[in-house]
Formats: C-alpha cells, sequence, structure tokens
C-alpha cells in the first residue's frame, strides 16, 4: 500500500520523506537553524521576564526568522520527494494547496 493510501495516523515528516533523522546535509542545517531559533526564544522570555523589551523583541525576530527558515526548507525537501502540496498545505495548517504553493512554489 503507498504512502498516500495509508489510513489512522499521520506520517511523520521523515516517512513522508522516505528518510531517516539528519541523514543529509540540509537536514542536519536546518536542524541548526531549529536551534538557534529555539535559543533566540529563550533568549527572548529571559529578556521580557527581565523588562529588557527591545531586546525581547530582537531576540523574538530571530527566533521567526530561524523558523521561517527551517520551514522553507522542509518544504522544499518535501517537494523534492514527491510530497504533494495538499500533504504540505495540511501540514502547515493553510486552507488550500493553492495556498500553500503561492507561498512556498517558488524555492
Amino acid at each position: 500500500m503507498s504512502k498516500r493510501h495509508r489510513v489512522g495516523r499521520q506520517e511523520t515528516l521523515h516517512e513522508a520523506l522516505g528518510t531517516e533523522p539528519a541523514t543529509s546535509a540540509r537536514e542536519r542545517l536546518g536542524r541548526t537553524v531549529t536551534k538557534i531559533g529555539s535559543n533566540a526564544l529563550e533568549v527572548a522570555t529571559a529578556r521580557v521576564e527581565a523588562g529588557d523589551w527591545v531586546g525581547a523583541i530582537h531576540a523574538a525576530s530571530a527566533a521567526q526568522a530561524a523558523a521561517d527558515v527551517t520551514t522553507r526548507r522542509a518544504v522544499r525537501l518535501a517537494r523534492d520527494q514527491g510530497v504533494t502540496w495538499q500533504a504540505i498545505a495540511d501540514g502547515l495548517g493553510l486552507a488550500s494547496k493553492q495556498t500553500a504553493h503561492a507561498r512556498y512554489g517558488t524555492l
């Protein structure tokens, strides 16, 4: 039975892509970007607690930028492996495959 016809549970990204975790340089780089974003979010939270609002805004912006890069890479990897625009839209919480394609189709 093909991956597209499975019923009952959602596939992990690695199952959908047919890869193992961190099997390529692009995936390892994506994990690094994700880690940077996570650290920036922790810094933002600490800055808010300290009352450093400008520092918190800067750190939150860095976390958002890292998340955006990671999302674009994940979409590109998924498309390279034949994942449908509908599946990508579902993963992103978007209303349609057309919306996903409009946002990420030029990658």
